[in-house]
């Protein structure tokens, strides 16, 4: 019996276009052309995403023009759920000017741990002259009929007219700043006082993750308390839900390079709130807290999260590299009660520390968990997290043996990375790359019933071009010699990351497709 999809109800229709959202995007366009029922279904899921690179005054009006005008561009209008705003908006005198050198054509989703640190602290011009200059933009936002979730990964700092615009057109929407940084809190211009734009930021009711870059001093050398007051941000921002702290290291970009040689890694003074002080009532309550760069979360940074935020409403805990094994000691103290993801890099805990903090964390759906550890410190941790755990990288590199018991422990994985093992390697470097099948080595993960997602990596172990074909030709191989014994789930995705110190190699990844 054929199924009609215009004989379903609309209700259910769009059941089945969210599991397709969800799982192949781009399906949804095909089905724009199966029939008018299709059409009209699939529509709101096509135009859902809207995506404006800023890097000129003339660009940003065409494209603001366009959408208004032009009759596809006007469905992003009725149905765009989520508005993304990326680039840098130069101003008007710097644009005219010959010397003027175009914003860089970055991806969207640029690290923003990589260069470009300070352009959040350039003058963006009189209040006057940066109303004009986003008004078109202000126009689509309040034309736009349904965004859930405005996402700012401007350099510029978002205009006052902006942060209005979504409050009152979408005052249930989500604000997702990805370039976070408070200006007046690098600068002594104003005698300490904070930005009143700033501080409306931090108050409004739409604020829902901010990602910040952090140093010790600003482009000018003047002290930069952005690092000081974002434990202050997360207890006064009523719905702010997620923090990332992106702290530069020194080979991140020139400029950065600059900051620290020119010694930019002193001490400021210490830092003396916000002016006027801002009160809170109660502590925030972050979903996630993540950090990255260069070091992790620090012991005291840990211990004044705790003073401003309740640490057993997060979810997903990001420490990143952990030098100071009194981090390790302090994590197992506090009550991650709701805690279902964690990731972190203990680079000096001994293996009884790790043991007793994950004893002491509740059962966990993801781990990421990169240290040098026995094995038998591993098995303590499978045993309380394995039948839990729907994610876990490690890079602990196992015999067969082991392999079968982390298998074992772990019954409900759906994506695993880890380390090729030593007897892998060793049989690698005996044998054509080409021709080895990993034949003692694969036919564990078929056993895995929901295991979906399989990321191996060879990091260090190749050097030289012809092993790094062998490799390419290698990557379909393991893929059907799991899929083909493959029980429950199907393979989805297959990974295969090869490198060497020197020279580093990319990672490549292998997909089919059904």
């Amino acid at each position: 019996m054929s199924l009609n999809l215009d004989c379903l109800p609309s209700l259910v229709l769009s059941l089945i276009y969210d599991q397709i959202y969800l799982s192949s995007p781009n399906t949804l366009r095909c089905l724009l052309l199966v029939s008018r029922g299709c059409y009209h279904a699939a529509v709101p899921y096509v135009y859902r995403n809207l995506s404006l690179m800023v890097s000129s005054h003339k660009g940003l009006h065409e494209d603001c023009a366009e959408l208004q005008e032009n009759r596809l561009g006007s469905q992003f209008l009725v149905h765009v759920r989520c508005l993304k705003v990326w680039g840098y908006l130069p101003l008007l005198t710097e644009e005219d000017s010959p010397e003027f050198e175009e914003f860089p054509d970055y991806p969207e989703e640029w690290d923003p741990e990589h260069g470009h640190v300070f352009y959040g602290d350039r003058p963006d011009g009189s209040a006057e002259e940066v109303q004009e200059a986003w008004k078109p933009l202000v126009t689509i936002i309040q034309k736009s009929h349904h965004i859930s979730d405005f996402i700012w990964i401007c350099l510029n700092q978002l205009p006052p007219c902006l942060l209005k615009a979504v409050e009152q057109s979408h005052p249930t929407s989500r604000l997702h700043m990805r370039s976070f940084r408070l200006r007046s809190l690098c600068s002594d211009e104003d005698h300490g006082i904070t930005d009143p734009h700033e501080l409306d930021l931090i108050q409004s009711p739409n604020l829902h993750s901010i990602s910040v870059r952090v140093t010790t001093s600003g482009i000018d050398g003047k002290p930069d308390y952005n690092k000081d007051a974002i434990f202050q941000v997360a207890a006064v921002a009523a719905n702010l839900k997620h923090v990332n702290i992106v702290k530069t290291r020194p080979a991140s970009s020139p400029e950065v390079m600059r900051y620290y040689m020119q010694g930019g890694s002193g001490s400021p003074q210490p830092w003396k709130g916000f002016v006027p002080p801002l009160e809170f009532s109660k502590k925030g309550e972050l979903i996630s807290l993540t950090y990255s760069g260069d070091p992790g979360v620090e012991l005291g940074e840990l211990l004044e999260w705790s003073h401003c935020i309740d640490l057993s409403k997060i979810r997903y805990l990001i420490l990143g590299q952990v030098s100071d094994r009194q981090v390790i000691n302090s994590v197992a103290r506090t009550k991650f009660t709701s805690l279902e993801m964690l990731d972190v890099l203990p680079t000096d805990a001994t293996a009884s520390e790790i043991e007793h903090m994950m004893d002491c964390l509740p059962p966990l759906k993801d781990l990421r968990l990169v240290c040098n550890i026995p094995f038998s410190s591993m098995e303590k941790v499978l045993q309380r997290h394995g039948p839990t755990l729907r994610r876990m990288t490690i890079h602990h590199r196992m015999s067969l043996k082991q392999l079968k018991k982390v298998m074992c422990y772990c019954p409900f994985l759906e994506y695993l990375h880890m380390g090729i093992p030593n007897w892998v390697i060793a049989s690698l470097n005996d044998n054509s790359l080409s021709d080895f099948s990993l034949s003692g080595f694969l036919p564990e993960f078929p056993q895995n019933h929901y295991l979906q997602v399989l990321s191996l990596s060879f990091t260090g172990i190749f050097s030289v071009p012809s092993d790094i074909t062998s490799l390419h030709k290698m990557a379909p191989k393991i893929w059907d010699v799991i899929n083909n014994d493959k029980s429950g789930f199907r393979l989805e995705r297959l990974i295969v990351i090869g490198g060497h110190v020197s020279p580093p190699l990319p990672p490549f990844s292998f997909r089919h497709y059904y």
